[in-house]
């Protein structure tokens, strides 16, 4: 055989060998130490990556022209649900802690307190709370999507969030965030198995996610020097959150 018949030979062939010599690559190798591969001679090889979802952009519909001077003291009430399911309570009920903890962890305002025990979010029954417990701002909003498919299934979440200046009433943000997180099945290539680790909580993963990414906006008008670049996150085309919805 020629060097160039050799040549064309790899070339052709390159595909099918590839499953065949990163297996054997695999098995001669140490088991992984982050766990990202699972290596056994008596059974199949199998390789972990981890699901991290994916985020659409934040949507703004309504922004203040000027940052603040000061991290205002604010009120967080709990959001509404504008799904109709059976455990909507307890869905508002978790999210919202979830998204008032994100935006505690992010220091976003000086203090934020949550309204446990008021009902979901309508702006003209927070307002008069707000006035009544001293916050500067109200921050409230809406579930607008919610499917938790646990370790097993697709979840996705999709939330609005509000804020308003107490003192006039007047809204300061209207804002939209989504994200997804897909289950897929183990992938078989015959001589190796590829596995999607999906987080022990992918819906809390996905909330929490979510909300820190709106929590730095707000962050940048509140204390725009505090901030730190954000980091990029997994979100293209297609398979953006908004887009798979």
């Amino acid at each position: 055989m020629t060097y160039f018949s050799r040549a064309n030979f790899i070339r052709k062939h390159a595909r099918a060998l590839f499953p065949l010599i990163l297996a054997a690559g695999l098995c001669a190798c140490a088991p992984s130490p982050n766990g990202t591969a699972r290596l056994d001679l008596a059974s199949q090889p199998q390789i972990f990556s981890n699901e991290n979802g994916y985020y659409a952009g934040i949507t703004v519909m309504v922004h203040p022209n000027a940052n603040l001077t000061h991290k205002p003291a604010a009120l967080f009430v709990p959001l509404g649900l504008t799904q109709d399911l059976r455990s909507a309570d307890a869905v508002s009920e978790g999210v919202s802690r979830l998204v008032w903890q994100s935006l505690l962890n992010e220091e976003t305002f000086s203090t934020l307190e949550l309204a446990d025990m008021a009902p979901p979010y309508r702006a003209d029954m927070a307002l008069p709370l707000a006035r009544g417990m001293g916050a500067e701002l109200l921050i409230g909003g809406y579930i607008t999507y919610y499917f938790d498919g646990g370790t097993t299934g697709d979840s996705r979440i999709s939330l609005q969030l509000e804020v308003y200046d107490v003192k006039t009433g007047m809204m300061l943000w209207s804002m939209a965030h989504a994200g997804m997180m897909p289950y897929q099945s183990p992938r078989d290539f015959i001589v190796l198995e590829v596995r999607q680790r999906m987080p022990a909580d992918p819906m809390g993963t996905l909330i929490t996610s979510v909300a820190g990414d709106m929590a730095r906006l707000l962050h940048m008008w509140t204390a725009p020097e505090e901030c730190p670049p954000a980091s990029p996150r997994q979100s293209s085309g297609d398979d953006s959150a908004f887009g798979r919805f």
